[in-house]
C-alpha cells in the first residue's frame, strides 16, 4: 500500500480496492450556479460543492484543482467547510502545465482529500457536544477573489480538474463569472394625446430568457414608483386616466397569446 502526494492533487494508489467495489461518481459543483457580478462590484464568492452518486457514498478521497485567469480574478481566500475531513492541504498556485486544456487560465486554487481507511467524508461526528450527520452536496470550501480588472466586462470561464478515487469517476463541469457593466434601463416616454401602445423587444437580454418580458420589466415602472412588471406580465395598453393613468397589464396563454380573461389593473 502506498500513499503519494503532488501538491495540488492528490493520487491515491491501492488504497481498499474493496471498499469501492462499485463504481462512485463523485461531483464537483459551485453554488451559486450563476455566479454574476455587478458593475460596482470588486469581490465575488462562491462555495464548492462536493456529492457523490449514489448519494452518501464515501471513498478513498479527492483531489480539486480549479484553474481560472488571473487578468481577470485574483485570488484572496479559500476558507475549508471544517466539517469535511482529511484535507491534506490547500493553497493557490501557478498553472505547472495545461491541465485543463484552456490558454486562459493560468492560476490554480487547489485541496485534496485522502482517507486511508476509505472513508471520506466522514458521514457522522460529534461537534459541539451533538451528533452530526454530514448532509449532501456538502461544502468543501468558500473561495474568494477580487475583480482584476476594473474595466473588465464579460465573461471569464473557470475550469476543474479532478483525481478521484480507484474505480471512480468525476463530474466537475467548468463554469463562467459574468462581470457587468454600467446598464442605463431603457425608458419610454408618451406624449399627453397617447392612450395605447405596444412594446417590442430590441437588443440582447441582460436577465431572463424572455426578450419582451425583460425589455417590458426594464423598461416600464408606474411614475411614483408603486409597481414594476415581473417576467410572468407583460404590458399591453394604457388608457387615459388624468394623473392616475390606468396601466393595464395582461398575461400570455399557454400558446404566447395574450388573455383579457388574465387582465389586471395597476
Amino acid at each position: 500500500m502506498s500513499l503519494l502526494i503532488r501538491k495540488g492533487v492528490v493520487f491515491v494508489l491501492g488504497l481498499l480496492w474493496s471498499v469501492t467495489a462499485l463504481a462512485t461518481e463523485q461531483i464537483i459543483t459551485v453554488n451559486p450556479s450563476d455566479i454574476t457580478v455587478g458593475a460596482e462590484e470588486t469581490q465575488v464568492s462562491f462555495d464548492v460543492q462536493y456529492a457523490t452518486n449514489p448519494e452518501g457514498e464515501q471513498t478513498t478521497g479527492i483531489g480539486v484543482n480549479l484553474h481560472y485567469d488571473s487578468s481577470v480574478l485574483e485570488f484572496v481566500s479559500m476558507t475549508l467547510n471544517s466539517d469535511v475531513s482529511d484535507d491534506l492541504g490547500s493553497g493557490n498556485k501557478d498553472e505547472e502545465s495545461d491541465e485543463d486544456g484552456d490558454s486562459n487560465t493560468d492560476k490554480v486554487a487547489y485541496v485534496a482529500y485522502a482517507s486511508t481507511g476509505g472513508e471520506f467524508p466522514e458521514l457522522q461526528f460529534i461537534k459541539d457536544g451533538a451528533i452530526v450527520t454530514l448532509e449532501f452536496p456538502v461544502s468543501l470550501y468558500t473561495i474568494t477573489f477580487n475583480k482584476a480588472n476594473a474595466n473588465f466586462e464579460g465573461t471569464t470561464t473557470l475550469n476543474f480538474v479532478t483525481e478521484v478515487g480507484p474505480g471512480n469517476t468525476a463530474q466537475a463541469d467548468s463554469f463562467d463569472i459574468l462581470f457587468k457593466g454600467d446598464e442605463v434601463p431603457p425608458s419610454i416616454s408618451l406624449a399627453d394625446d397617447v392612450t395605447e401602445f405596444t412594446i417590442e423587444a430590441q437588443g440582447p437580454t441582460t436577465s431572463s430568457e424572455n426578450a419582451v418580458f425583460d425589455a417590458v420589466e426594464a423598461a416600464i415602472t408606474v411614475s411614483d414608483n408603486k409597481d414594476t412588471l415581473t417576467i410572468d406580465d407583460v404590458i399591453f395598453s394604457s388608457e387615459e386616466g388624468g394623473e392616475d393613468e390606468e396601466l393595464f397589464f395582461f398575461k400570455r396563454d399557454d400558446n404566447d397569446r395574450l388573455s383579457e380573461d388574465s387582465r389586471f389593473i395597476r
